[in-house]
């Protein structure tokens, strides 16, 4: 089973474990903070964090996660930071688990709720820190320091879906249940949603298109027949249309409102904002 594709800096030091039922799971610590590597899933993934932070950019959204929490991802195509907490090391506990056998839980998950389900497209799921998800990373943990009993591949899969009816039946199980029946029915991003989500981070037209999917040079040939305009004048013409509207109805500085729309630099927020609207930030507000 191909786990994912990654720069060899992201991979420092990790012991995997892989069973015959369509799961893997592997310890992995690094000693090294990452800064929005690709990462290109050819299976499904859960992840627990057992020390330090993540950033992760889906096409959908954008989590931030500490020590104790965690999130699913169906496969597909992702931007991840790892950034250390209290320590210098970030630690966590991956499981891997292929299509068989999230069709097999997932089935099972819907089959037998009484909860509504959203119909929204969930690619991504954060997992709240809790007494069982914690039991769950220690009993995992604990395979990687002793000979692994008979039966193991089924005692793998019992492990996860008893995660899975647990989280089912917490507060967020609706939620959790939409990202299941997701992983039956993906349906693609369009553009114009990744784009709204992700047009005030500070991302390349490069992520943005290893996010959508496609080659960097398809991602411009179709952002172009969308939009009539380059990723990178659209970010900036949305972003000043932001600012704009943060300017006629909030408090906020002029420093303030840059930053929250995505610009690095203030001079050149004033700049551009003085070209697209004939007056500075400053003036635009005073207007108002």
């Amino acid at each position: 089973m191909q786990i994912w594709n990654l720069p060899d800096s992201f991979q420092q030091y990790e012991q995997r474990i892989a069973s015959k039922a369509g799961i893997e799971i592997i310890h992995y610590q690094n000693a090294y903070e990452i800064e929005k590597a690709n990462v290109q899933l050819d299976s499904n993934l859960l992840v627990l964090l057992l020390a330090g932070k993540k950033e992760v950019y889906a096409p959908e959204k954008k989590m931030r996660l500490r020590t104790g929490e965690g999130f699913f991802l169906s496969k597909g195509n992702y931007l991840m930071s790892e950034k250390f907490a209290e320590i210098n090391r970030y630690e966590s506990l991956m499981v891997f688990f292929d299509d068989e056998i999230a069709q097999q839980l997932s089935l099972m998950m819907l089959k037998n709720t009484t909860q509504a389900v959203e119909s929204q497209r969930i690619n991504s799921i954060k997992v709240a820190s809790s007494e069982h998800t914690i039991t769950f990373a220690k009993s995992l943990k604990n395979y990687f320091y002793q000979p692994l009993p008979n039966g193991f591949d089924e005692i793998l899969k019992i492990k996860l879906q008893e995660l899975f009816w647990l989280l089912c039946q917490g507060s967020d199980g609706s939620h959790f249940l939409s990202f299941l029946k997701n992983l039956q029915n993906k349906r693609a991003l369009s553009l114009q949603q990744l784009m709204e989500e992700h047009y005030k981070e500070a991302l390349s037209v490069e992520k943005l298109a290893f996010l959508s999917g496609y080659s960097l040079s398809t991602f411009k040939r179709k952002f172009k027949e969308v939009f009539q305009e380059s990723p990178s004048r659209w970010i900036q013409t949305r972003r000043l249309k932001e600012a704009r509207f943060l300017l006629q109805n909030t408090q906020k500085s002029i420093n303030e409102v840059g930053y929250e729309v995505g610009f690095e630099n203030i001079s050149h927020f004033i700049q551009v904002f003085k070209g697209q609207y004939g007056a500075t930030p400053k003036e635009f507000q005073q207007q108002v």
